[in-house]
Protein backbone atom coordinates (compact mmCIF):
# COMPACT_ATOMS: atom_id res chain seq x y z
CA UNK A 1 0.00 0.00 0.00
CA UNK A 2 1.24 3.34 -0.72
CA UNK A 3 1.83 6.23 1.99
CA UNK A 4 -2.30 8.05 1.79
CA UNK A 5 -1.68 11.35 3.84
CA UNK A 6 -5.26 11.98 4.77
CA UNK A 7 -3.95 15.04 7.35
CA UNK A 8 -0.19 16.70 6.80
CA UNK A 9 1.86 17.54 9.05
CA UNK A 10 3.80 19.89 6.95
CA UNK A 11 0.62 21.83 6.25
CA UNK A 12 -0.97 24.56 8.30
CA UNK A 13 -4.07 23.94 9.54
CA UNK A 14 -6.93 27.03 10.18
CA UNK A 15 -9.09 27.45 13.12
CA UNK A 16 -12.72 28.09 11.50
CA UNK A 17 -16.28 28.59 13.52
CA UNK A 18 -18.88 28.18 10.46
CA UNK A 19 -21.72 28.98 12.50
CA UNK A 20 -22.57 32.20 14.59
CA UNK A 21 -24.95 34.97 14.50
CA UNK A 22 -24.94 38.69 14.53
CA UNK A 23 -27.01 42.14 15.01
CA UNK A 24 -27.88 41.50 11.52
CA UNK A 25 -30.19 38.80 12.89
CA UNK A 26 -30.44 37.83 16.77
CA UNK A 27 -27.17 38.08 17.72
CA UNK A 28 -26.34 40.53 20.57
CA UNK A 29 -23.12 41.92 19.04
CA UNK A 30 -21.67 43.43 15.73
CA UNK A 31 -19.97 41.16 13.43
CA UNK A 32 -16.73 43.36 13.61
CA UNK A 33 -17.26 42.56 17.50
CA UNK A 34 -17.54 38.97 16.48
CA UNK A 35 -14.58 39.19 14.35
CA UNK A 36 -12.03 40.32 17.10
CA UNK A 37 -13.80 38.43 19.69
CA UNK A 38 -12.80 35.35 17.86
CA UNK A 39 -9.43 36.21 16.51
CA UNK A 40 -8.25 37.40 19.64
CA UNK A 41 -8.80 33.20 20.86
CA UNK A 42 -6.62 32.44 17.82
CA UNK A 43 -9.62 31.75 15.08
CA UNK A 44 -8.47 32.79 11.67
CA UNK A 45 -11.55 31.77 9.58
CA UNK A 46 -15.11 32.63 10.38
CA UNK A 47 -18.65 32.43 8.76
CA UNK A 48 -21.44 34.47 10.21
CA UNK A 49 -24.55 32.67 9.19
CA UNK A 50 -27.24 34.78 10.23
CA UNK A 51 -30.65 33.63 10.11
CA UNK A 52 -32.32 34.74 6.15
CA UNK A 53 -29.78 36.87 5.79
CA UNK A 54 -26.83 36.66 3.27
CA UNK A 55 -24.06 39.94 3.85
CA UNK A 56 -20.72 40.01 2.58
CA UNK A 57 -18.32 40.18 4.92
CA UNK A 58 -15.20 39.56 3.47
CA UNK A 59 -14.43 42.99 4.01
CA UNK A 60 -13.38 41.94 7.40
CA UNK A 61 -10.33 40.09 5.95
CA UNK A 62 -7.16 40.83 6.86
CA UNK A 63 -3.58 38.70 6.23
CA UNK A 64 -4.36 36.66 9.24
CA UNK A 65 -8.49 36.34 8.91
CA UNK A 66 -11.07 34.95 6.45
CA UNK A 67 -14.61 35.53 6.55
CA UNK A 68 -16.60 32.88 4.32
CA UNK A 69 -20.50 34.62 3.54
CA UNK A 70 -23.10 32.42 4.52
CA UNK A 71 -26.41 32.32 6.06
CA UNK A 72 -29.14 30.12 8.21
CA UNK A 73 -32.34 28.71 6.52
CA UNK A 74 -34.81 27.43 8.99
CA UNK A 75 -37.78 25.40 8.31
CA UNK A 76 -40.21 24.87 11.37
CA UNK A 77 -43.21 22.28 11.80
CA UNK A 78 -46.13 24.39 11.83
CA UNK A 79 -44.73 26.86 9.59
CA UNK A 80 -42.54 30.36 10.73
CA UNK A 81 -45.00 30.15 13.86
CA UNK A 82 -43.06 27.39 14.80
CA UNK A 83 -40.27 29.78 15.38
CA UNK A 84 -42.08 33.18 16.67
CA UNK A 85 -44.61 31.71 19.23
CA UNK A 86 -42.40 30.50 21.90
CA UNK A 87 -44.60 27.52 23.19
CA UNK A 88 -44.78 26.44 19.94
CA UNK A 89 -40.93 26.50 19.28
CA UNK A 90 -40.29 24.14 22.52
CA UNK A 91 -41.85 21.19 20.61
CA UNK A 92 -41.89 21.84 17.34
CA UNK A 93 -39.43 19.99 14.89
CA UNK A 94 -37.15 22.04 13.15
CA UNK A 95 -34.49 22.06 10.60
CA UNK A 96 -32.10 24.42 10.06
CA UNK A 97 -29.53 24.42 7.09
CA UNK A 98 -26.44 26.65 6.53
CA UNK A 99 -25.57 27.59 3.03
CA UNK A 100 -22.17 29.07 2.17
CA UNK A 101 -21.11 30.43 -0.73
CA UNK A 102 -18.36 28.96 -3.05
CA UNK A 103 -17.85 33.10 -4.83
CA UNK A 104 -17.32 35.23 -2.56
CA UNK A 105 -19.03 37.90 -4.49
CA UNK A 106 -22.35 35.57 -4.67
CA UNK A 107 -24.50 37.76 -2.58
CA UNK A 108 -27.85 36.39 -4.21
CA UNK A 109 -30.60 33.98 -1.86
CA UNK A 110 -31.64 30.87 -2.72
CA UNK A 111 -35.14 30.34 -2.29
CA UNK A 112 -35.89 33.62 -0.61
CA UNK A 113 -39.29 34.56 1.42
CA UNK A 114 -39.44 37.54 3.75
CA UNK A 115 -42.22 35.84 6.27
CA UNK A 116 -39.36 34.02 7.68
CA UNK A 117 -37.40 36.81 8.79
CA UNK A 118 -38.34 37.16 12.18
CA UNK A 119 -35.30 38.43 13.70
CA UNK A 120 -32.90 41.57 13.39
CA UNK A 121 -32.45 44.06 10.94
CA UNK A 122 -35.36 44.20 8.85
CA UNK A 123 -34.29 47.14 6.75
CA UNK A 124 -31.95 44.75 4.22
CA UNK A 125 -35.55 42.97 2.83
CA UNK A 126 -36.41 45.53 0.24
CA UNK A 127 -32.75 45.32 -0.36
CA UNK A 128 -32.29 41.45 -0.38
CA UNK A 129 -31.37 39.48 -4.12
CA UNK A 130 -32.55 36.40 -4.37
CA UNK A 131 -32.76 34.16 -7.34
CA UNK A 132 -36.36 32.78 -6.29
CA UNK A 133 -38.69 34.45 -4.28
CA UNK A 134 -41.76 33.57 -1.96
CA UNK A 135 -41.56 30.34 -2.34
CA UNK A 136 -43.10 27.70 0.21
CA UNK A 137 -41.68 26.89 2.71
CA UNK A 138 -43.45 23.47 3.90
CA UNK A 139 -42.38 21.25 6.52
CA UNK A 140 -41.22 18.02 3.98
CA UNK A 141 -38.95 16.40 2.99
CA UNK A 142 -39.04 17.45 -0.75
CA UNK A 143 -39.20 21.32 -0.12
CA UNK A 144 -35.98 20.98 1.92
CA UNK A 145 -34.55 18.81 -0.85
CA UNK A 146 -35.81 21.35 -3.06
CA UNK A 147 -33.73 23.76 -1.10
CA UNK A 148 -30.79 21.90 -0.99
CA UNK A 149 -30.59 21.46 -4.99
CA UNK A 150 -31.47 25.12 -5.71
CA UNK A 151 -28.41 26.17 -3.35
CA UNK A 152 -26.06 23.72 -5.26
CA UNK A 153 -27.58 25.20 -8.47
CA UNK A 154 -26.46 28.70 -7.45
CA UNK A 155 -23.35 28.07 -6.02
CA UNK A 156 -23.42 26.74 -2.10
CA UNK A 157 -22.34 24.73 0.02
CA UNK A 158 -25.05 23.36 2.33
CA UNK A 159 -24.41 21.91 5.74
CA UNK A 160 -27.18 20.04 8.24
CA UNK A 161 -27.43 22.25 11.24
CA UNK A 162 -27.91 20.36 14.98
CA UNK A 163 -30.40 17.54 14.23
CA UNK A 164 -30.63 16.56 17.64
CA UNK A 165 -31.69 20.08 18.88
CA UNK A 166 -33.93 20.10 15.90
CA UNK A 167 -35.71 16.79 17.21
CA UNK A 168 -34.82 15.33 13.75
CA UNK A 169 -33.45 11.77 12.82
CA UNK A 170 -31.79 10.09 10.04
CA UNK A 171 -35.40 8.36 9.97
CA UNK A 172 -36.37 12.27 8.52
CA UNK A 173 -33.35 13.99 6.72
CA UNK A 174 -31.28 10.34 5.39
CA UNK A 175 -32.93 10.59 1.85
CA UNK A 176 -31.63 14.08 1.73
CA UNK A 177 -28.92 14.14 -1.26
CA UNK A 178 -26.14 16.61 -1.98
CA UNK A 179 -25.09 17.99 1.61
CA UNK A 180 -21.97 18.36 1.87
CA UNK A 181 -21.82 17.96 6.01
CA UNK A 182 -23.83 18.03 9.09
CA UNK A 183 -22.48 19.43 12.90
CA UNK A 184 -21.19 16.69 14.58
CA UNK A 185 -21.29 19.23 17.73
CA UNK A 186 -22.84 22.05 17.89
CA UNK A 187 -21.42 23.24 21.14
CA UNK A 188 -24.56 25.78 21.88
CA UNK A 189 -26.84 22.61 22.13
CA UNK A 190 -23.25 20.41 23.22
CA UNK A 191 -24.69 20.26 27.01
CA UNK A 192 -28.48 21.53 27.21
CA UNK A 193 -29.23 19.01 24.31
CA UNK A 194 -26.61 16.65 23.96
CA UNK A 195 -25.49 17.58 20.64
CA UNK A 196 -22.94 15.02 19.82
CA UNK A 197 -24.36 13.34 16.75
CA UNK A 198 -21.85 10.53 16.20
CA UNK A 199 -24.11 8.13 15.99
CA UNK A 200 -26.67 10.11 13.11
CA UNK A 201 -23.38 10.48 11.57
CA UNK A 202 -22.80 6.64 10.96
CA UNK A 203 -26.58 6.14 10.13
CA UNK A 204 -26.21 8.33 7.20
CA UNK A 205 -22.99 7.12 6.69
CA UNK A 206 -24.64 3.44 6.76
CA UNK A 207 -27.58 4.64 4.45
CA UNK A 208 -24.63 5.69 1.27
CA UNK A 209 -23.87 9.09 2.23
CA UNK A 210 -20.37 10.38 1.80
CA UNK A 211 -19.89 13.66 3.78
CA UNK A 212 -18.11 15.60 6.15
CA UNK A 213 -18.43 16.79 9.78
CA UNK A 214 -18.21 20.07 11.07
CA UNK A 215 -18.16 21.23 14.54
CA UNK A 216 -19.57 24.87 15.46
CA UNK A 217 -20.31 27.10 18.66
CA UNK A 218 -23.66 28.47 17.41
CA UNK A 219 -22.46 31.36 18.91
CA UNK A 220 -24.77 34.65 19.13
CA UNK A 221 -22.45 36.81 21.43
CA UNK A 222 -19.10 37.64 21.77
CA UNK A 223 -18.68 35.50 24.71
CA UNK A 224 -19.42 32.38 25.89
CA UNK A 225 -20.84 30.44 29.07
CA UNK A 226 -17.89 29.80 30.85
CA UNK A 227 -15.51 31.99 29.41
CA UNK A 228 -13.91 32.25 32.79
CA UNK A 229 -13.39 28.69 32.85
CA UNK A 230 -10.02 27.38 31.62
CA UNK A 231 -10.30 25.03 30.00
CA UNK A 232 -13.32 24.23 28.68
CA UNK A 233 -14.70 23.06 25.39
CA UNK A 234 -15.04 25.35 21.82
CA UNK A 235 -16.71 24.02 19.16
CA UNK A 236 -14.78 24.94 15.81
CA UNK A 237 -13.49 23.00 12.67
CA UNK A 238 -10.13 22.50 11.79
CA UNK A 239 -9.26 23.39 7.76
CA UNK A 240 -5.95 22.19 6.03
CA UNK A 241 -6.39 24.39 2.51
CA UNK A 242 -3.86 24.34 -0.40
CA UNK A 243 -3.67 28.10 0.29
CA UNK A 244 -5.19 30.40 3.31
CA UNK A 245 -7.51 32.27 0.77
CA UNK A 246 -11.49 32.38 0.39
CA UNK A 247 -11.28 30.28 -2.44
CA UNK A 248 -8.45 27.57 -0.89
CA UNK A 249 -11.20 27.49 1.95
CA UNK A 250 -13.56 26.72 -0.24
CA UNK A 251 -11.62 23.98 -2.12
CA UNK A 252 -10.70 22.34 0.79
CA UNK A 253 -14.27 21.81 2.27
CA UNK A 254 -15.55 20.50 -0.88
CA UNK A 255 -12.38 17.72 -1.15
CA UNK A 256 -13.28 17.39 2.97
CA UNK A 257 -9.78 18.43 3.57
CA UNK A 258 -11.46 19.24 7.53
CA UNK A 259 -12.42 17.46 11.12
CA UNK A 260 -14.03 18.51 13.43
CA UNK A 261 -12.96 19.81 17.07
CA UNK A 262 -13.89 20.66 20.62
CA UNK A 263 -9.41 21.69 21.18
CA UNK A 264 -7.70 18.32 20.36
CA UNK A 265 -5.45 19.24 17.20
CA UNK A 266 -4.68 16.16 15.09
CA UNK A 267 -0.96 16.78 13.87
CA UNK A 268 -1.19 14.21 10.86
CA UNK A 269 -3.05 11.15 10.06
CA UNK A 270 -1.24 8.83 7.55
CA UNK A 271 -2.31 5.33 6.10
CA UNK A 272 0.94 2.88 4.70
CA UNK A 273 1.86 -0.86 4.73
CA UNK A 274 -2.06 -1.94 6.16
CA UNK A 275 -1.36 0.79 9.08
CA UNK A 276 -3.04 3.65 9.79
CA UNK A 277 -0.86 6.35 11.96
CA UNK A 278 -2.67 8.76 13.67
CA UNK A 279 -0.49 12.05 15.98
CA UNK A 280 -2.14 14.62 18.56
CA UNK A 281 -0.21 16.07 21.26
CA UNK A 282 -1.51 15.26 25.23
CA UNK A 283 -4.02 13.01 24.28
CA UNK A 284 -5.47 10.69 26.44
CA UNK A 285 -7.41 8.33 23.93
CA UNK A 286 -7.17 7.57 20.28
CA UNK A 287 -10.03 5.61 18.83
CA UNK A 288 -10.75 4.10 15.24
CA UNK A 289 -14.40 3.63 14.04
CA UNK A 290 -15.84 1.55 11.74
CA UNK A 291 -18.92 0.30 10.25
CA UNK A 292 -18.71 -2.97 11.58
CA UNK A 293 -17.71 -4.26 15.05
CA UNK A 294 -13.92 -4.30 14.04
CA UNK A 295 -13.38 -0.50 16.06
CA UNK A 296 -10.55 0.09 18.16
CA UNK A 297 -9.07 2.60 20.79
CA UNK A 298 -5.71 3.29 22.19
CA UNK A 299 -5.51 4.59 25.27
CA UNK A 300 -2.80 6.30 27.49
CA UNK A 301 -1.83 4.70 31.08
CA UNK A 302 -3.54 6.72 34.05
CA UNK A 303 -2.39 10.19 34.91
CA UNK A 304 -0.16 9.96 31.56
CA UNK A 305 -1.04 11.20 28.22
CA UNK A 306 0.37 9.88 24.85
CA UNK A 307 1.28 11.11 21.01
CA UNK A 308 0.23 8.88 18.62
CA UNK A 309 -1.21 5.64 17.71
CA UNK A 310 -1.05 3.18 15.45
CA UNK A 311 -4.31 0.78 14.40
CA UNK A 312 -4.27 -1.65 11.26
CA UNK A 313 -6.77 -1.54 8.25
CA UNK A 314 -9.28 -3.96 9.19
CA UNK A 315 -9.98 -6.25 5.94
CA UNK A 316 -13.92 -5.20 4.76
CA UNK A 317 -14.72 -1.79 6.05
CA UNK A 318 -15.97 0.69 3.50
CA UNK A 319 -14.54 3.49 5.55
CA UNK A 320 -12.42 4.47 8.59
CA UNK A 321 -13.05 7.43 10.96
CA UNK A 322 -10.90 8.78 14.05
CA UNK A 323 -11.88 10.51 17.56
CA UNK A 324 -8.95 11.94 19.59
CA UNK A 325 -9.68 12.91 23.20
CA UNK A 326 -7.93 14.76 25.61
CA UNK A 327 -7.40 15.01 29.21
CA UNK A 328 -10.64 16.77 30.05
CA UNK A 329 -12.71 14.70 27.56
CA UNK A 330 -12.53 17.24 24.79
CA UNK A 331 -12.77 15.06 21.43
CA UNK A 332 -11.55 15.67 17.61
CA UNK A 333 -13.75 13.77 14.99
CA UNK A 334 -12.47 13.23 11.65
CA UNK A 335 -14.75 12.47 8.44
CA UNK A 336 -15.20 8.93 7.18
CA UNK A 337 -12.03 8.24 4.52
CA UNK A 338 -13.66 5.44 2.81
CA UNK A 339 -11.64 2.70 1.18
CA UNK A 340 -11.49 3.82 -2.64
CA UNK A 341 -9.21 7.04 -0.93
CA UNK A 342 -6.93 4.48 -0.26
CA UNK A 343 -6.69 1.82 -2.45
Amino acid sequence: MTEKVFISVEKPQYKANLHCHTTISDGHNTPEEMKEYYKARGYQIMAMTDHEFLVDHTDLADEDFLCINGYEYAFAEGGVTGLTDLAKYRKARTMEFNLYAKDPKNTTQVCFNPEWVIHGEMWRIPEIKAYERDLPRDYTGECMQNLIDKAREHGFLVNLNHPNYSYEDTDFFGDFRGLMSMEIINQGSYYKYSEFNGQMYDRMLKLGHRIGILASDDNHRASIDGDELDPRPWGCTMIQPETFTYEGVIEALEKGNYYASQAPVIDSLVMEDGAVKIKSKNAKCFVMLTEFRNSKAVSAPLHETIDEAEFPVPEGERYLRFEVFDAYGRRAATRAYFRDEWE
